[in-house]
């Protein structure tokens, strides 16, 4: 096939094969870098939610106990950190919820839901 050809086609075809796979390589390795950063990017939110939520449950808990202390004392101890600790929780999940507002446009929702 190629005897009849002119050698400087066959130096060409020599040269431009390889750098058409050089080419497609390339960009495969492009694609999978910007996956890998995506999915880079997501688990980094993902994890900021994660302790979110962590320190709301924490501050729940917290303020359940001191509820229940309260509760059980018949309002001598805890009366006056009650509404100190209500206030914190209630910012700790008012920054929940802006750090999910602000992620959830980035995550997929299966993501979210298996949290």
């Amino acid at each position: 096939m190629l005897s009849n050809t002119k050698i400087s086609v066959k130096i060409l075809v020599l040269i431009f094969l390889p750098v058409i796979l050089a080419l497609v390589l390339g960009i495969l390795e492009i694609r999978i870098q910007y996956d890998l950063k995506a999915n880079s990017e997501n688990t980094i939110e993902l994890v900021g939610l994660t302790i979110k939520i962590t320190e709301l449950v924490h501050e729940l808990q917290s303020e359940r106990g001191m509820n229940a202390g309260y509760i059980t004392s018949k309002g001598r101890n805890f009366a006056d950190k009650l509404t100190e600790k209500n206030t914190t929780t209630d910012e700790v999940k008012e920054n929940l919820l802006n750090y999910y507002n602000k992620v959830k446009a980035h995550l997929n929702e299966n993501e979210i839901i298996t949290i």
